[in-house]
């Protein structure tokens, strides 16, 4: 339609001419779209985390197989270490040493 019929219909120039302005959203429109902006945030944090904590599991287990690797170790070290007690307690002794005794 013609500019000048426009305003000969409405009677109001400034209003045929405005152009047309988005209504305004609905305060539960705002609260769903805030709503839907915090869930999208959380889940993003959410992943976040989740990589983290997976990165610290696989780190603990890294040491958790270390440290059982070394008490292996130490193990195997005081077998052999007791083994070798009867042997060294029941060996020859000089004067004034004293010899290994077993608990």
């Amino acid at each position: 339609m013609d500019e000048s019929r426009k305003r000969a219909r409405t009677g109001n120039e400034e209003v045929a001419g405005a152009p047309a302005t988005k209504a305004p959203q609905s305060p539960q429109s705002t609260d769903a779209t805030a709503a839907a902006t915090k869930i999208a945030e959380q889940q993003a944090e959410l992943e976040a985390l989740k990589e983290s904590h997976s990165v610290v599991v696989v780190e603990l287990g890294a040491k958790v197989d270390a440290l059982q690797a070394e008490n292996k170790s130490r193990k195997r070290e005081i077998e052999g270490l007791t083994s070798a007690l009867p042997a060294v307690s029941t060996g020859s002794r000089t004067a004034g040493s004293r010899g290994l005794r077993r608990p």
